[in-house]
């Protein structure tokens, strides 16, 4: 609290009070007063109570001064600066305006759009409708009491505003009113209501101009044409510009032309003309073109003069021309051949040409000069036309018939400035290098799924020249060279000797399913170009899927004695999926259970291999009379996926024939002849026995 009592008791010194007005919201400074900053922070209120009318530490002192609050803040006077950034100036004017008034309560505000109305010329008996809205921007319900108007020329034809209406905060509605003109001339009027806003009422001037017969009136869709950039010498589209009878009489031109200094730079055409009325609600065309003779801006006016009662028309028109210009840029300014064997002739060197002008390129010719070992191939594509923007290819081989050096230089003539490419080659009789691929027709991986690495390919590059020669460039482009791989023992920068070989190992790994291409581009310091074209197909990798198959799926165990020994079914388990299977323990269901020998599955939990098998030793143990259905339920590991194998068998109780012979004991133990076991002999040997044990334990 106490900075903020600091910063009242700095207010005290550096305000003094003002009477100058804010248009500022106080019910939005009370807001901010008492709730503080929007962002957060400590309120006024809580140093200063929640009305300022108590002159707690002299928070008055800030009534009206929203600059002088300000400026504080950003003094940090008395620990004000807490406050920086807190407020908007239009928050800090607010809460000066709150302290100017501390009894502030909302109310209505009246505000109209427009706040005027003036009507087109009208014809006598006719009518033309204006409407305006009608907007409460206070802080409380506006209540509407009457609505009138001051001048019978003008009527409330329509809206949704009514008397003896409410308007909440925030909220519109609109009156439209017609001029209906009984006599002519101009008349003038109000629209007038009364409500509990500042003021108690409001007025809307109404103003309009009767025409004792029908009058023209013309519209048109745009103001202005502006032609924007355009080229010297060439002559723009059309640009059209609707006009449209609005009137309620028929629209003559009395003239159609373009005004102005710069007159000429324009043209215009179409099917408004001074021999044809436009008919009431009826349209006409006009289109103009600007050809601007030399570079610069131009500009005039489009006029039209008529008998529309509103007067005649003027559309500004402009247009800036720049000279037209015709650059043609080459990708090389040289071309260097390197050592080539005399007779034989080099690989082919490409270059490209682009428009990069604001006109078209139109070619003259392309000539080579200085050599006539330089040869121009007819697939060159720089003829004819080459539009802006576009490129076009030349290709350049020699054949060298005599050793020496080759020097010289393509000429490419057209409407721009020429270009020349200078040329350069040695010719030499036998010591020359000649590199040479292994590979020459497209190299084709094989299937590969993706993320897969292929087999590796080796190319073999050699030298069978006679000079040595040093690669300059090894590389993969093309569209899909990140799935392409290198490696070998060739290199940029080494020498490779006449006769000697280094090797180039290329594999594919696809990173996305379908047909995948690419470049493998080998250049060296000879002149040589080497392209090799590199294919292969990703194969999409397959869905992880578990398949488990049971054989059988389902048993009968027939007919079991009960407490008889057990039948045993083995039942194989194979993995027909592509991922191995963990399998948990089973789900046993009725009087079943599952063995394990040497030869069956093992125990459970375990994993079962793709594309393996296991048999499952199942057990019938039946416990009562009956047929006995059961079931055992296997998993995998996330209890996803379940199989189930059905077991049915019956129980039945032993016959007699099915009981064993049993021989039980005839005598007593040889103490007695009882024939059922039962010796009656033995209770009295019992009582014998306890008596002598007793009378040895006394003698001693």
């Amino acid at each position: 609290m106490r900075p903020i009592f600091m910063l009242l008791v700095s207010l005290t010194c550096l305000i003094s009070v003002t009477t100058t007005a804010y248009a500022a919201d106080a019910l939005n400074g009370k807001k901010l007063y008492l709730n503080g900053p929007v962002s957060g922070g400590t309120s006024c209120a809580n140093c200063h109570t929640a009305s300022p009318s108590d002159n707690i530490s002299n928070v008055l002192a800030g009534a009206n001064n929203p600059n002088r609050i300000a400026n504080a803040i950003a003094q940090n006077r008395g620990g004000m600066g807490a406050l920086k950034n807190k407020f908007s100036t239009t928050e800090l004017a607010d809460i000066a305006a709150f302290l100017g008034n501390p009894n502030v309560t909302a109310a209505p505000a009246v505000s109209f759009a427009p706040a005027n109305l003036s009507f087109n010329a009208t014809t006598i008996g006719q009518s033309s409708t204006l409407s305006t809205t009608l907007t409460n921007t206070g802080s409380a319900a506006l209540q509407l009491s009457t609505i009138s108007l001051t001048s019978s020329e003008f009527k409330l034809s329509g809206g949704n505003c009514s008397s003896n209406s409410s308007l909440a905060t925030g909220a519109s509605c609109t009156f439209e009113i017609s001029f209906q003109p009984s006599s002519s001339g101009t008349h003038n009027g109000n629209l007038s209501l009364s409500h509990n806003a500042a003021g108690g009422s409001s007025q809307i001037g109404l103003t309009g101009t009767a025409n004792a017969l029908p009058q023209a009136s013309i519209a048109v869709s745009a103001n202005s044409l502006n032609f924007g950039n355009i080229i010297s010498n060439v002559q723009t589209p059309a640009q059209q510009i609707t006009i449209t009878n609005a009137g309620q009489a028929p629209l003559s031109f009395n003239t159609i032309n373009i005004t102005g200094n710069q007159a000429s730079s324009f043209q215009l055409s179409g099917n408004c003309n001074t021999q044809t009325a436009l008919a009431v609600g009826a349209q006409c065309t006009l289109s103009l073109q600007a050809l601007l003779t030399q570079a610069g801006s131009a500009n005039a006016n489009l006029q039209i003069l008529s008998n529309a009662a509103n007067g005649n028309t003027l559309i500004a028109l402009s247009a800036n021309a720049t000279a037209p210009t015709a650059v043609l840029a080459a990708s090389v300014s040289h071309l260097a051949f390197g050592a080539i064997s005399a007779g034989s002739a080099s690989a082919t060197q490409t270059f490209s040409l682009k428009n990069t002008g604001n006109v078209p390129i139109t070619f003259t010719s392309v000539q080579a000069s200085g050599s006539s070992q330089i040869t121009i191939e007819a697939s060159s594509t720089c003829k004819g036309t080459l539009e802006i923007d576009k490129l076009c290819n030349i290709q350049v081989k020699l054949t060298p018939g005599t050793v020496g050096e080759v020097n010289g230089q393509l000429t490419i003539l057209s409407n721009a400035a020429s270009n020349n490419i200078t040329v350069s080659a040695t010719v030499v009789s036998s010591v020359v290098a000649k590199p040479v691929l292994s590979d020459s027709a497209t190299l084709q991986f094989t299937d590969t799924q993706v993320g897969t690495r292929s087999a590796k390919h080796i190319s073999i590059f050699s030298n069978q020249g006679s000079a040595a020669f040093k690669i300059n460039t090894l590389l993969l482009n093309g569209t899909h060279a990140a799935d392409f791989l290198l490696g070998g023992s060739c290199s940029v920068n080494v020498s490779i000797a006449p006769g000697a070989q280094c090797s180039i190992e290329s594999s594919f790994q696809a990173t996305a399913a379908g047909v995948r291409t690419a470049n493998l581009s080998i250049s060296t310091d000879s002149g040589t170009q080497i392209n090799l074209a590199l294919q292969g197909t990703g194969i999409a990798v397959p869905t992880n899927t578990q398949l488990l198959s049971l054989s059988p799926s389902s048993f009968d165990f027939a007919t079991q004695v009960i407490g008889a020994s057990d039948v045993s079914q083995r039942i194989r388990l194979k993995n027909d999926g592509n991922v191995a299977i963990a399998l948990i323990a089973p789900q046993i269901a009725g009087p079943y259970m599952i063995e394990k020998d040497t030869t069956s599955c093992p125990a459970f939990p375990f994993q079962l291999a793709a594309m393996s098998s296991c048999e499952l030793i199942v057990q019938f143990h039946p416990t009562s009379v009956g047929t006995a259905a059961g079931s055992i339920t296997l998993s995998n590991n996330d209890n996803l996926v379940k199989w189930t194998i059905n077991l049915n068998g019956t129980g039945r109780a032993a016959a007699v024939s099915d009981k064993p012979v049993v021989t039980s004991n005839q005598g007593g133990g040889g103490c007695s002849v009882a024939q059922d076991g039962r010796d009656p002999m033995l209770p009295l040997l019992a009582i014998v026995a306890a008596v002598i044990v007793w009378r040895r334990r006394n003698l001693s």
